[in-house]
């Protein structure tokens, strides 16, 4: 797969090599097709916790939907500043749980995230440094395709991000790897014994659908949480959780993430869109929504009236995704993250 995408960016680039922007000159470079303008979405709620949350988490859930919140989508939780492990001392702790494991991950080529197509897949994977060490230097070798509009960095790459996704062939390829997904039995937690937050226990909680599971269960992403590392642009493409069940989402250490959501209500709208413009790639794969391999801009989505929130995520934030909500995002540098459906 990885093959037939570097053949792929052969030929376009071939074909359209008037189109595309040298990212390395500044005489060539142009300004983007989004601005910061196209970009402005309401934020969702930012809530803060205490403790207290910890203890029955399920109270906090039912009273988010009790007032309203699921027309939001999703919500921002800050928790108390003592649940944040201090980032250098959280890598080094994760390195030595992970025993010098290698983690797979996803190649995502952003000019291609519109097609619908299965992200190819490197099995030889990384070493958490080997990772770390491969998200830092794409980082700092990136160079801007376009006019930097805003100052704000976060604000900038949300710009770029979307122009390259919605006009691929005015840009080089970007290619950036995702390790997700991993299940922390098989590879690492990234919580300390006793952390305030950590999500490993939630779902043992006496008001959680999930409480009759047994002690030594290990159901993906429901009694054991699964594990994300992150680099910049690295993206979790449109879904809902399974069942329409929650989740939550609980970033460690590292960049901020970017995400977007669609309220519950126009779940609908959003899936009739879906079904329209990936017309012709469901009569091949008719899973291709539940696959989550389609980026659409939120730019797109608002202009065929379809509401998105947005929020960015720091360490030691939870973002909880309610029930029906579909979600994207992406993350602006090497970050490492938790999840669990609840």
């Amino acid at each position: 797969m990885i093959r037939q995408l570097k053949q792929r960016k052969q030929i376009r680039k071939s074909k359209n090599s008037d189109d595309i922007t040298e990212p390395h000159s500044k005489l060539l470079l142009e300004r983007f097709p989004y601005t910061i303008k196209d970009l402005q979405f309401r934020e969702v709620p930012t809530l803060n916790v205490t403790q207290e949350f910890f203890k029955d988490p399920f109270k906090t859930i039912d009273d988010l939907y009790s007032k309203g919140y699921e027309k939001f989508g999703i919500v921002k939780l800050v928790l108390p500043s003592e649940s944040i492990v201090p980032e250098k001392k959280f890598y080094s702790d994760l390195e030595t749980k992970l025993k010098g494991k290698r983690v797979e991950t996803r190649v995502q080529t952003l000019n291609f995230q519109q097609e619908g197509e299965i992200f190819g897949s490197n099995t030889i994977g990384f070493t958490l440094q080997e990772y770390m060490s491969y998200a830092n230097k794409f980082e700092c070798s990136h160079k801007l395709q376009g006019l930097r509009e805003v100052s704000n960095q976060i604000r900038q790459n949300e710009i770029e991000f979307w122009s390259i996704v919605d006009y691929p062939n005015r840009y080089n390829d970007v290619e950036v790897e995702y390790a997700a997904d991993l299940l922390a039995t098989k590879y690492a937690t990234g919580f300390q014994e006793g952390q305030l937050g950590n999500l490993s226990s939630i779902n043992k909680n006496s008001n959680s659908i999930f409480q009759v599971l047994q002690e030594k269960s290990e159901m993906s992403g429901i009694s054991v949480p699964w594990l994300y590392l992150g680099m910049k642009y690295a993206n979790f493409c449109w879904h809902k959780e399974d069942l329409n069940l929650n989740s939550l989402n609980y970033m460690h250490a590292g960049a901020p993430k970017t995400w977007y959501a669609i309220p519950p209500c126009h779940s609908e709208k959003f899936l009739q869109y879906f079904n329209k413009k990936y017309e012709k790639q469901r009569t091949q794969n008719p899973r291709l929504l539940y696959d989550i391999v389609c980026q659409i801009s939120p730019v797109e989505l608002s202009q065929q009236q379809i509401s998105i929130f947005r929020t960015e995520q720091h360490p030691g934030e939870l973002i909880i995704t309610l029930g029906a909500a579909y979600h994207a995002g992406f993350s602006h540098g090497c970050q490492c993250s938790s999840y669990l459906m609840a």
